[in-house]
């Protein structure tokens, strides 16, 4: 019988993804031996939709406390005083979700854990996500050659499957990150859109499973 899956659809550049990071991975390590776990990179900034943070998200500058009272989840001195203050960093997914799809020829198994240091290294370390030097500690985390990793980030290959997984985000109307749907044989769920706490969602991916499990 086939594993229900978990489709975590977020981008690099959500703030409240980053929030939930630390419930994503411990949704995962409560639940990956009975359920498969995707990820799917929205796009949120890209083409007419990427530019600085003070041309595209001016709001962040304050809503990131509303993230931080929220989740417990801390943004960094070096992400405030570097890319959020001075409002002139690029935000752009494109680069970073190409990561991600570069990473899921490595690794696939590891993907939760791999988008929590992508994003930390962003909101938390202050790193452009635009730089390729950027990656290459990141993929030596997981003992994969930084050099290899980047040159084969730009392999078409990868920019075409990031492309089609935007589209695939699109066609589906996702447009609020993150979206998590429970994927099973006899149905499709809706967990949430947006933001959500550990305890409500694994109680109700548990009653969602208990009639099949």
């Amino acid at each position: 019988m086939k594993l229900p899956s978990i489709l975590y659809i977020y981008d690099p550049l959500c703030f409240w993804c980053y929030g939930f990071g630390p419930i994503l991975q411990k949704l995962f390590e409560s639940l990956h031996h009975k359920i498969h776990f995707e990820v799917l990179s929205g796009g949120m900034y890209i083409g007419n939709q990427a530019g600085t943070v003070s041309q595209v998200s001016p709001y962040l500058k304050t809503a990131y406390k509303e993230i931080e009272r929220q989740t417990g989840v801390p943004f960094g001195e070096n992400f405030v005083q570097h890319i959020l203050e001075p409002g002139t960093a690029i935000l752009n997914s494109e680069k970073p979700c190409i990561a991600l799809t570069t990473f899921k020829s490595y690794q696939p198994e590891n993907i939760v854990y791999f988008i929590h240091h992508l994003q930390e290294a962003f909101y938390y370390d202050g790193k452009d996500l635009n730089e390729d030097a950027t990656y290459h500690p990141l993929a030596k985390l997981f003992g994969i050659d930084g050099e290899e990793f980047v040159k084969k980030m730009y392999h078409p290959d990868y920019t075409r499957k990031t492309k089609e997984e935007f589209k695939i985000v699109n066609e589906m109307g996702v447009s609020t990150f993150p979206t998590i749907l429970l994927l099973t044989e006899k149905q499709n769920y809706l967990l949430t859109r947006g933001y959500i706490d550990f305890e409500p969602l694994y109680l109700t991916i548990n009653q969602l499973l208990s009639p099949v499990s």
